[in-house]
């Protein structure tokens, strides 16, 4: 390959993971829309808020 298509080919990666960067990022790609996020506050995928696998929720009050 010649060195335009080495530049060709970097920038389609790098535009590709910069757009899946972006998206991966903004956490727009690991909602599912259980609503537990609204309910309880913590997303049941990402557990960013201490919760630990196999912890149960508890309800509001």
């Amino acid at each position: 390959m010649a060195w335009y298509q080495w530049l060709i080919l970097a920038i389609v990666l790098g535009g590709t993971f910069w757009v899946w960067r972006t998206l991966m990022g903004s956490g727009v790609m690991h909602c599912v829309g259980c609503g537990q996020c609204a309910v309880t506050g913590r997303c049941v995928l990402r557990r960013k808020n201490g919760g630990k696998p196999g912890e149960t929720d508890r309800k509001p009050s």
